[in-house]
């Protein structure tokens, strides 16, 4: 059946779908306002709705200038408003498992939530995706890896899949795995959304120097403050100090009016040795929940192993070792 009876919502929806596809600032703004427009039309588009939900999930992720918290709600309330019109519908499961995980803490539901998603919707690449974070946190790698193929199976054409499919490569410390596949990445789609998991993948593999020019033309191409951090991050972590403690002071500048990504700036003052700052804006992810989940295993968080109050912060998080 059609998803709704009204032509001019379901347009607008398609659209919607082309800007979200771009991964971009502008991108996902643009879609949101299509999606509002979609379900301002017809509010019993279940569709829509988790649609719109499901391009939040970078704001969740703190990107885009917004601090999950603050975001998580209104996730939470146009996934929920989807399937009490539809209770089928697996990509708004599969929202509320990221929710569950990234906000919550409570892996066991989930899980329950992704397998639900899966069963729904077993071709829907983004479900897979999704399913493959919650498999990192609890430590079935190979498990996320695999997940990782099933939807670079279903989504080939897809720069946010081969994304989101190479950073859980990345997670799982199949660093030359990674790079090799982004570098092929790259020849289709261009640089672009490719640069960060490349940028990281480079930094944990000792060559910084090599992120640091393609961070530079992504702040330059989009300028927004989650890719000046990444520009920090690799700054610092190629020794280059100076510009390196120029773009923070930058960065510190922005955070009074934007909500600035904390983790690429603990990153930063991790690798220039400024160890109290850096604990300080990783304490920032944890309550804020940006990016904290993966500090248990990620290769991204080595840095901090040594200091024992990153013990302690592990510990607060509860994530599961690693299995495989």
């Amino acid at each position: 059946r059609k998803p709704t009876e009204d032509q001019e919502a379901y347009n607008l929806y398609l659209l919607a779908r082309h800007h979200a596809n771009q991964g971009t600032a502008d991108g996902l703004q643009r879609a949101m306002d299509f999606y509002h427009r979609a379900v301002t039309l017809d509010p019993q588009f279940a569709l829509a709705w988790a649609s719109l939900a499901s391009v939040q999930l970078f704001y969740l992720a703190g990107y885009y200038g917004v601090r999950p918290r603050d975001v998580a709600p209104t996730v939470v309330q146009q996934a929920c408003r989807a399937l009490e019109l539809d209770p089928e519908i697996g990509e708004a499961h599969s929202i509320l498992g990221i929710v569950e995980t990234a906000i919550h803490q409570d892996w066991a539901a989930a899980g329950t939530r992704h397998e639900q998603a899966l069963r729904l919707a077993p071709s829907l690449a983004s479900a897979h995706l999704n399913y493959g974070n919650h498999l990192v946190t609890i430590g079935r790698f190979g498990d996320a890896v695999e997940a990782a193929r099933q939807a670079l199976e279903l989504d080939p054409a897809s720069e946010y899949v081969h994304v989101h499919a190479n950073w859980l490569k990345y997670a799982t410390r199949r660093l030359d795995e990674a790079l090799a596949a982004l570098e092929l990445a790259e020849g289709q789609f261009g640089a672009k959304l490719l640069t960060l998991v490349r940028g990281a993948t480079l930094i944990a593999l000792g060559r910084a120097s090599e992120a640091i020019q393609p961070f530079r033309d992504l702040y330059a191409s989009i300028p927004i403050n989650w890719h000046l951090s990444h520009l920090a991050w690799g700054l610092a972590a190629a020794g280059q100090e100076k510009e390196a403690r120029a773009t923070l002071r930058e960065l510190h500048e922005l955070e009074a009016h934007e909500y600035v990504y904390p983790q690429t700036v603990a990153l930063a003052y991790a690798h220039l040795g400024d160890m109290d700052p850096a604990f300080t804006y990783l304490e920032q992810c944890y309550e804020d929940r940006a990016g904290w989940i993966y500090m248990p295993f990620a290769t991204t968080f080595d840095v901090f192993r040594s200091d024992p109050r990153f013990e302690g912060l592990v510990r607060r998080i509860g994530a599961i070792p690693p299995i495989d």
